[in-house]
């Protein structure tokens, strides 16, 4: 599920997805059209992420089991998720 939030919107709007009006459906596109776009970089960012593990929640899964979870798409969209709430503010 894609949350509509006013940081991502304004992430999408000033990199240049902004959505036709103000409506879910809009902004859902937008955000999805930006994925795309980023999925490739987010995919390489999640690869070695079994190689921070001690520092994270995970900590007591085995590679095997992170390796698994971040090739998953709700992981890259989850992320890109929080990439857009991190710098929504205009980024």
């Amino acid at each position: 599920m894609i949350i509509y939030d006013s940081r991502a919107l304004g992430w999408l709007k000033s990199n240049g997805f902004k959505p036709e009006d103000n409506s879910y459906a809009s902004f859902r596109e937008s955000w999805l059209r930006a994925f795309y776009e980023k999925e490739k970089e987010i995919k390489l960012s999640c690869v070695d992420l079994h190689n921070v593990k001690k520092y994270s929640h995970a900590n007591t899964a085995t590679d095997k089991e992170i390796q698994q979870l971040v090739t998953e798409t709700w992981f890259h969209e989850r992320v890109f998720d929080k990439y857009l709430w991190f710098y929504g503010s205009g980024g």
